[in-house]
């Protein structure tokens, strides 16, 4: 119900109040019409209704209210909408002095409140959005909307509370009186979502984005806009870019349309009167625009568990205190870990392997662009033949969302470039896959053979040399003796 137009009504009660009693002042009733009340005259034997219709809000602000019912094709019913109503104390509308009273506070919601007193009736919204409450006494009243903690979850936005009348005049009848009176309080139903973009991150340092997008509330200009973010611990903040999707449907510009503030990891993008008037203005034009915030952050650690989860919040008004949460995507982190091992004895473990990994196989075959996690890019085992390289996304998950296809994994590939002393390296890099942050886990085994397969190759001057060259002298002189015994026979 607008509330400039329940004033209007009310001081159109006092002009036909002040009116009925001039007119009686020259008049004499009837005898036989003692007891009939004239209808510019409150009748004090009647008590009111007060019919709630409650719908979502349009895009327009829609018709002013006046008491009377409104066509409401075309709107969304809202049900399960919880309202109470106060009668606001030393306000006698039976009197002319209680409507110059009530006059006298037009638009004074925390008059209305402090002078309440207890709820005289109450109940929720039916599935067509309806609530009747019946029999009230006359009075000046107060309506308060109560929505659920999981109702303004939801992005139902609350109405504010609001003071009506009973009864009021007539809007079609001037010179009488409604006892029953319709109010048509709106809600905004917004909604915030929220998704990640990590597909082109491999390793912590590198850069996720979250993508948030607010819906635009509609009807009035909103008294407040604000969209907040409280990043993860292992989430650094780099930059926020702002704008309005579809881009055909506006732009906003930082400064005057908004500003944006970061502090202890929050990120806040607050609305301008300005900017709320624009943002307004889009909405009346291209009902289905949105806020949208790109927020760019970097991993900088994995954690315990290697889930990073990130939410934001909106506040398309001042009344909703608490916000509207958007869901919960996380981007996923793990490590690799490889184990040495001897070939010809796998349960003996090698210790001083070299690893290198690399994001493509074409890059660890050319050794160009080797991960670097904290400006360290190889990693060597241990004496127990272990080496942990932590800090990797996930493979079978990415943008939010597991991947199923392990055609679109994001694979690793190992290339060992120092083997432990007396073994091979290994002749081709491994591929490998990376789908949890568990440290118990093995993702890749790497078994060396010793150096030349373990056969001997023979010694520097030694007697294996020595035969070799004793063998071709020796058939040196065998050839030599043939070509001498064949030129005597021709001889």
């Amino acid at each position: 119900m607008n509330t400039k137009s329940t004033w209007r009504n009310l001081r159109r009660g006092i002009a036909a109040v002040a009116a009925a009693a001039i007119a009686t002042v020259g008049l004499a009733l009837p005898a036989n019409a003692a007891d009939e009340v004239n209808p510019g005259t409150i009748d004090t034997s009647k008590t009111a209704n007060l019919h709630i219709h409650k719908f979502e809000q349009p895009t327009a602000a829609g018709t002013e209210a006046n008491g009377l019912p409104q066509d409401t094709t075309g709107l969304k019913p809202l049900e399960g909408i919880k309202f109470q109503v106060q009668q606001i104390n030393g306000v006698d509308l039976k009197t002319n002095e209680g409507w110059a009273t009530a006059a006298a506070h037009v638009n004074d919601i925390t008059w209305a409140l402090g002078n309440a007193g207890p709820v005289v009736k109450d109940g929720v919204t039916n599935a067509s959005g309806d609530l009747d409450l019946n029999e009230l006494p006359l009075g000046l009243y107060v309506v308060s909307e109560l929505l659920t903690a999981e109702q303004l979850a939801d992005g139902i936005t609350g109405t504010a509370p609001f003071i009506v009348a009973l009864p009021l005049t007539n809007p079609e009848s001037p010179n009488a009186w409604l006892y029953d009176v319709h109010v048509y309080p709106k809600n905004n139903v917004d909604t915030i979502t929220k998704t990640v973009d990590d597909t082109n991150a491999t390793k912590i340092g590198d850069s996720v984005k979250w993508t948030i997008q607010g819906s635009i509330p509609a009807g009035n200009v909103t008294k407040k806009y604000t969209i907040t973010d409280q990043l993860d611990s292992r989430l650094t903040y780099n930059s926020v870019a702002v704008s309005i999707t579809p881009a055909e449907a506006g732009a906003v510009a930082e400064g005057t349309d908004y500003t944006v503030t970061h502090e202890a990891g929050k990120v806040t993008i607050d609305f301008t009167e300005a900017g709320r008037q624009k943002l307004n203005e889009i909405k009346q034009t291209n009902p289905t625009a949105k806020v949208q915030v790109v927020l760019d952050t970097t991993v900088n650690s994995i954690g315990t568990d290697g889930i990073i989860p990130n939410q934001a919040v909106l506040f398309p008004n001042d009344s909703n205190t608490e916000g509207i949460p958007s869901n919960v995507p996380v981007t996923k982190w793990g490590g690799l870990d490889i184990l040495k091992l001897d070939a010809t004895d796998t349960t003996k473990t090698l210790a001083g392997a070299e690893f290198k990994v690399y994001a493509t196989e074409n890059d660890a075959k050319s050794g160009a662009n080797p991960i670097a996690i904290n400006g360290k890019d190889t990693w060597g085992t241990n004496d127990q033949g272990v080496v942990t390289i932590d800090s990797l996304r996930l493979s079978n998950f990415a943008d939010g969302a597991e991947i199923t296809d392990e055609s679109l994994w994001q694979y690793y590939w190992v290339v060992e470039t120092k083997a432990p002393d007396g073994y091979e390296l290994q002749a081709a890099p491994f591929k490998v896959s990376v789908t949890d942050n568990d440290r118990e886990t093995v993702e890749l085994t790497v078994n060396d053979v010793p150096h030349n397969a373990g056969f001997k190759l023979p010694l520097t001057g030694g007697i294996g040399t020595w035969l070799f060259i004793a063998g071709g002298a020796g058939l040196l002189l065998l050839a030599a003796g043939i070509y001498v015994r064949s030129r005597r026979q021709n001889a």
